[in-house]
């Protein structure tokens, strides 16, 4: 088990962002969320796999009011885990209902790959 951090990643509306690209014959499942919505209006987060043409949702939504800050850990997030093969890569995601009306979101993922 190894865990990793996506860094900091601004997603701004309905296009899947990636925020962990998932090893060849590798597994990751997210163990931690950190998400700010520095943006005028309120968002919903929708967490799942991609792979760079197809999202997924895998996570149930997280709302996210404007100027609102919402951590969540491992108790917190469902056991998902998206799968990589030589064949397609796969990417953990991020997307919004709507588009920002003035400033992107930020997102931060930490996952264990296996």
């Amino acid at each position: 088990m190894v865990r990793h951090s996506s860094g900091l990643k601004t997603v701004s509306g309905t296009d899947p962002v990636e925020l962990w690209k998932v090893g060849i014959n590798r597994s990751a499942r997210i163990t931690k969320v950190i998400i700010y919505n520095p943006d005028s209006a309120d968002h919903v987060v929708y967490l799942g796999k991609y792979d760079g043409t197809t999202f997924t949702q895998l996570l149930p939504g997280i709302k996210v009011l404007a100027g609102e800050t919402i951590v969540l850990g491992e108790d917190d997030i469902p056991a998902e885990r998206v799968y990589s093969t030589s064949s397609t890569q796969y990417s953990w995601a991020a997307k919004l209902e709507a588009s920002v009306a003035s400033n992107n979101v930020e997102v931060s993922i930490e996952v264990d790959e296996q």
